[in-house]
Parts: C-alpha cells; sequence; structure tokens
C-alpha cells in the first residue's frame, strides 16, 4: 500500500511539472520575461531531478513520509504557478510582443540622444562617488577583498565573506541596491556603450565602476548574476527581440555550461588552501558545483518538512522579519534555526518561497505563497511589456526576469525587498502607465 502511495505522488509531481511547461507555453510569454525565467529556476532548483533520492546529501536520513511531504510540496507548487500565470495572462489577454525596437531615429527611447546618455554615465559616477565614500567610511572592506584575491591576505574566506564585514554600513547599502539601482544603472551604462561608439569606454568603464563599488562581494553570486544579465541586454540589444529561436535556446544552454564552468574556477579560488593541503580534491568540487546549482535547496527543504510541526509548530507571521517587528512579535529566522539544530553549523539554510510559506503557514502556506510568486512573476512580465521607452523596457524586464531567481532561493520577504522584485515592479508599473503618453510626445 504504501508503495503504491509513492508511486501515485511521484506520477502527480511529473505530471505538476508538465502541467506548468504547457501553462508557460500557453500564456506565449517571451523566453526573456520573469515569468519564464521563474518557471526556469523554478524547475532548476525543484524540478524532476531533485525526486531521486540517491542525490539526496542533507536530508537523507528524512523518513519516507517526510519524503512524501516534498513531493506533495512541489506538486501543489507547480499547479498553484501555472494557475497563477493563467490567471494573470486572462486578466491581461493583449499580445505581449517580444520585439523591442531600439533602431532608427523614430525609436522610443529614454536615451535616445548623446546627452542624455552623458546624464547617465555622470550620475552612475556621483553614485560610485556616494557608494566609496560609505565604503571609506568603515573598515578597508574592498581592500580586504582584492588582497584575498591575490593571495596576500591575512584573513580566510569564511572571516572576509560573513564576519570581518557582516555589520558595515557598505554591506547593508550594497544588499538593499544591488538587484535595483545598482544593476539597473548597470545595464543602462550597457546599452549606451552599445549604442553609442563615442561613449564607449566612458560608459564601460561607469558598468564595471558600478560593479565594483556597489555591487562586488568575496562570493560568487553578484559576479554570476551580472553576467548573465549583461549577456542578455547585449543578446536582445543586437537581436532587437526578447524571444529565442531553437538554435539560441541551444546556445543558451551551452551558456549555462560554460557559467558551471566559470562557478568551478571560482570555487578553485575559494578553496584553494583546503586544496594546496590536500583536504579537497577537485572532483569534489565539481560535484559541488552541480549540488549547489540544482539540488541544494530541494535537498534542505526536505528539513523544513522534518521539522515543522512535528518538532516545532507552525510559525504564522513570526516567520517573515518585517512583518513580525510590525505586529510586535518576535521574529525565528528558521533559515538560521535549522542548520543549527541538525547540524550545529553557523550558516544559513535558503529554501525560497515553499519553505517560507511552509514554516509560517503549512500547506496554505505553500499554496499562497506559489499563487503570489506566480502572479508576481506574470504581472511583472505583463508590466515592462507596456513600458514604452525600450531601453528601460529592455533593462527591467532582464533586471525583474534574474531577480525571479530569489523567490526559489530566498526567504519570500526577502526575495521580494532586498531580492528587488517588489521596487522594481513598482517602477516598471509606472513607467508603464506613463511611458505611452511620455513616449507619444517625443515621436
Amino acid at each position: 500500500m504504501a508503495r503504491m502511495i509513492d508511486i501515485v505522488g511521484y506520477a502527480a509531481a511529473l505530471l505538476s511539472y508538465t502541467v506548468l511547461i504547457l501553462a508557460l507555453r500557453y500564456a506565449r510569454f517571451p523566453t526573456i520575461s520573469p515569468a519564464t525565467f521563474l518557471v526556469a529556476v523554478y524547475l532548476l532548483q525543484y524540478g524532476p531531478h531533485t525526486l531521486i533520492r540517491s542525490l539526496r546529501d542533507l536530508s537523507a536520513g528524512v523518513s519516507d513520509a517526510v519524503e512524501m511531504r516534498y513531493v506533495l510540496a512541489v506538486t501543489l507548487a507547480s499547479y498553484c504557478i501555472a494557475l497563477a500565470m493563467l490567471a494573470v495572462r486572462a486578466a491581461y489577454p493583449s499580445a505581449i510582443a517580444p520585439e523591442i525596437a531600439i533602431r532608427g531615429a523614430s525609436a522610443p527611447l529614454l536615451f535616445r540622444n548623446r546627452q542624455a546618455a552623458i546624464w547617465l554615465i555622470a550620475i552612475s559616477a556621483m553614485f560610485c562617488m556616494a557608494f566609496l565614500a560609505v565604503e571609506l567610511a568603515g573598515p578597508p572592506r574592498l581592500k580586504g577583498i582584492v588582497d584575498y584575491l591575490r593571495g596576500t591576505s591575512p584573513h580566510s574566506y569564511t572571516a572576509l565573506r560573513r564576519q570581518l564585514f557582516s555589520d558595515a554600513p557598505i554591506e547593508l547599502l550594497m544588499n538593499y541596491t544591488r538587484q535595483t539601482v545598482s544593476i539597473v544603472l548597470l545595464l543602462l551604462n550597457v546599452v549606451v556603450a552599445t549604442r553609442y561608439r563615442s561613449l564607449r569606454i566612458a560608459a564601460t568603464i561607469m558598468a564595471v565602476a558600478v560593479f565594483v563599488f556597489t555591487m562586488v562581494q568575496l562570493n560568487k553570486f553578484p559576479l554570476i548574476y551580472t553576467l548573465f544579465a549583461v549577456g542578455m541586454v547585449l543578446f536582445a540589444y543586437s537581436r532587437g527581440r526578447l524571444s529565442l529561436t531553437s538554435k539560441e535556446r541551444a546556445a543558451a544552454a551551452l551558456v549555462v555550461v560554460a557559467a558551471m564552468g566559470l562557478i568551478f574556477v571560482l570555487y578553485l579560488v575559494q578553496y584553494r588552501a583546503a586544496l594546496a593541503d590536500g583536504l579537497l580534491a577537485r572532483g569534489d568540487l565539481v560535484k559541488l558545483v552541480f549540488y549547489r546549482a540544482a539540488f541544494a535547496q530541494a535537498d534542505a527543504l526536505r528539513l523544513w518538512f522534518s521539522e515543522f510541526p512535528a518538532r516545532t509548530p507552525f510559525l504564522g507571521i513570526r516567520n517573515y522579519g518585517l512583518l513580525a517587528e510590525l505586529l510586535g512579535q518576535k521574529y525565528f529566522n528558521v533559515t538560521s534555526f535549522i542548520p543549527r539544530t541538525y547540524f550545529g553549523a553557523d550558516t544559513t539554510y535558503q529554501v525560497g518561497f515553499i519553505g517560507s510559506g511552509y514554516a509560517g503557514f503549512g500547506w496554505t502556506g505553500i499554496a499562497v505563497f506559489a499563487l503570489m510568486a506566480g502572479g508576481i512573476a506574470s504581472f511583472a512580465t505583463v508590466a515592462t511589456s507596456r513600458i514604452a521607452w525600450a531601453d528601460l523596457r529592455l533593462v527591467l524586464t532582464i533586471a525583474l526576469s534574474m531577480n525571479m531567481y530569489f523567490f526559489c532561493s530566498r526567504e519570500f520577504s526577502t526575495a521580494l525587498l532586498s531580492g528587488g522584485i517588489l521596487p522594481l515592479l513598482a517602477v516598471a508599473w509606472w513607467l508603464a502607465a506613463i511611458g505611452r503618453r511620455g513616449a507619444g510626445g517625443q515621436r
């Protein structure tokens, strides 16, 4: 009987993945869009491969009952995301064109002339100088990163990454602007460098400066995040569209593989001391790259189903920091509680909206958060498609698409705020509301 229940559960999960993909195709969203990226990241981190029990590590000892809770959770989440996408598409049935009108004298661009582009470069420079002033007021964080990369730092990776500068003002400032103002300014400079040959060097230097002074950390994510975003801007600008042909999709798969290779190289830098001392082999790093990218969140998520509600009652609003503080509740940081409880580790496990919803409100929380994630991603796709200025439409579409990653890898409230989703969505909807009238005056 138990075996039959397992078979039915896994079959339901596989069917839900199929329904999700079909819903995305039916909605006809562009290949590069927040909705498509949400589904892609969700399938990467919680897709069919995560149902293979032999791939588990952190959760290798969980019971069959806990395993089935995970299977049912991804099934519920898949259906709810699909339902939300279809509902938003039905509410906004007009076609979402994947083309971007970025060429020609009549193209509706905000930075359509050299003077406007120079203003962007100047604003970017002032933005970097503000960050540099905050950096100089605190401990020498940037110098510490450079010294570590050169191999001359007296501090370990863990000390530099998590201890020495964790409470520095520059870290807080970066965390709340990296996925919003910083990435938008950086990508707009990339557009300017592509459009204006006379400003190419200045805009390129400024894009690099924005990354160094406002985004860089010792960990790998900011670099991968930025390179992907820049690559998509260059591709979409050169093609004038947000859709991919079948050949381009195959090329995109190769790009993902290349990104895995880059992550491996960065791991070589991070763990060079352990490799030199023989404490770690390169083969272990190869396994780690693929595990972190495609299995880590699903593996850790099973511990949520082991902990709640059998050992710890559902947390309600105490699981959501800002909301808990506003309502006078003590915040319960479950992302650090789980690794400390199960492994005695002083770290955090991030499991996305599924774990965030389940720890707070159980199965209802999973359904509600999945509906919200799918709805927000779809709504963001609609909002960005209605921005009249093509350069802003391009940049905000890609920034919001990249930020969909946080729905699947951070606490839900963290994804919305410091993950940049809510601020950029508000800007996109505002631009969509005023843009057509403003652009109409330019034509």
